[in-house]
């Protein structure tokens, strides 16, 4: 067992508490409520434990990411008014989170249909994203997936090049600009 949280023990109702536990054989991390009485007998056994991470995050994220791929910019906006209501603080880091999530959700998909040949989808995914994001969360999605897989495999000449051109773009500068000029180029 990792925690008890007891919560508040009303007596005009069964106290709940939220216990997590981490399995001896696999490691796996669970949480889940049980029902106490007041001499903290047990009620009600468990239902089956949730894994972690939250399973709403977890179907809201996947929610979102279906949304995107059908095109239901209804739904998404939806889903990303939940989803956003959580981390914003105002109306202008919403925007700003909002943007950044769809740019990365679309750039995901943007990469997977490149890499199964699918230069329609692809195309598709790329009008997408001018529809709903501005250049600058583009070029700065696109480059933050350059940099990472530049940092990691390497980058052809070409793509380096472009990746610079990103980065003078944005004005980034410092410790992020050397990294990405001392990414290896591959042929």
């Amino acid at each position: 067992m990792l925690a008890i949280d007891p919560g508040p023990r009303p007596r005009t109702q069964w106290p709940v508490w939220q216990i997590t536990t981490i399995g001896v054989q696999d490691g796996i991390q669970a949480i889940h409520c049980t029902a106490w009485d007041e001499g903290d007998e047990v009620v009600k056994e468990p239902g089956s434990p949730l894994e972690l991470p939250d399973i709403y995050e977890t179907r809201q994220g996947r929610a979102l990411r279906d949304a995107y791929a059908r095109g239901d910019m209804e739904q998404a906006r939806r889903i990303e008014e939940h989803v956003l209501a959580e981390a914003a603080t105002n109306e202008e880091e919403r925007e700003v989170y909002r943007e950044t999530l769809r740019g990365a959700i679309l750039f995901k998909e943007l990469t997977d249909a490149q890499e199964a040949g699918n230069d329609e989808l692809a195309q598709s995914i790329r009008e997408r994203m001018v529809l709903v994001c501005s250049r600058r969360t583009i070029v700065r999605t696109i480059s933050a997936g350059y940099l990472q897989a530049g940092l990691r495999e390497g980058l052809p000449q070409k793509t380096h090049d472009e990746l610079m051109s990103m980065l003078t773009e944005l004005g980034v500068s410092g410790e992020i600009r050397r990294l990405a000029q001392n990414i290896t180029i591959v042929v």
